[in-house]
This record gives structure tokens, sequence and C-alpha cells, in this order.
């Protein structure tokens, strides 16, 4: 009957042996493999991410031209030709910790008569990577956008 044990039989049997080969391997494999997981997840969660913080400034916008929309008559003064407050919550998903908003209004007087509202939203996320890959890009990205519309 043989033997199982690689040992047993000397050197050269030792050098012939598979024993172990598998998890050895693995071994040099699996990181590779995990970093590619890892960083895939990281990518889907980047561009999940950025569709957000689009759909956030689309949301802005049109709570923007709900409210500036609002100054009729233009006594009530709703877009003074500066910043204006917006109280949107943020798309899930969006730390508001992270998420700097600015929205604009400017309007357009012609002959003591409004003729035209110009709103403008800029919304700035800064993301962090978790698989940090320094030597390619930072690990931090400020993912932004900005909508304008005339009405």
């Amino acid at each position: 009957m043989k033997s199982a044990s690689c040992e047993r039989r000397g050197p050269r049997r030792a050098l012939r042996c598979r024993k172990g080969v598998t998890a050895l391997e693995f071994a040099m494999i699996a990181p590779v493999f995990f970093l590619l997981l890892f960083f895939t997840m990281d990518l889907a969660r980047y561009w999940y991410t950025a569709e957000a913080v689009r759909t956030y400034t689309g949301e802005v916008l049109r709570a923007a031209i709900v409210a500036v929309g609002a100054d009729n008559p233009p006594q009530n003064d709703l877009c003074p030709g500066g910043a204006i407050s917006i109280g949107t919550p943020p798309t899930p998903g969006l730390d508001p910790d992270k998420l700097q908003l600015t929205v604009t209004c400017n309007r357009t007087v012609s002959q003591g008569t409004v003729t035209a509202h110009t709103v403008q939203v800029t919304v700035n996320y800064t993301f962090e990577f978790l698989v940090g890959l320094d030597l390619f890009w930072d690990a931090q990205q400020v993912i932004s956008d900005r909508q304008t519309t005339t009405f």
C-alpha cells in the first residue's frame, strides 16, 4: 500500500508532491481578485452618487422655479438678484454634511415689468473612494453639477 505522505520517499518525491498547491495559488490570486471586486463596488457607488447629485440638482431647480414663479406681483421680491434659500432635503444616498448647494436667481425687468427670471443651481458633493488607489487618482473627488433655466 502506497503512503499519501509526500516526505516519506525522499527529496525528489517532495518536489513532485502537489499537496497545498491549491492553497498557495489561492493566496497568490485572492488579493488581486478582492481588489478588483471592491474597486468595482466602489466605482458603482461613485456612479450612483453622481446620479444622485444630478437628481438632487434637478429637484432643487424645480423647487426654486416654483418659489420664484410665486413672484407675482413682483413686489414680493422672491428673486432678489442673488443667492436664495431653498429647503429641499437631499436625495437618499447623499450625506448632507458633504453637500454644498448654491441657488442664485436674477430677474430681468424691462419698463417696470419682470420679463424673465434666471435661476441657477450648483451642487458640489465630496465623494471618498473606499479603495484608495492613490497612484491613479485622489481618494477624494468632488462631484459637481450645475443647471440653469430662464423663464
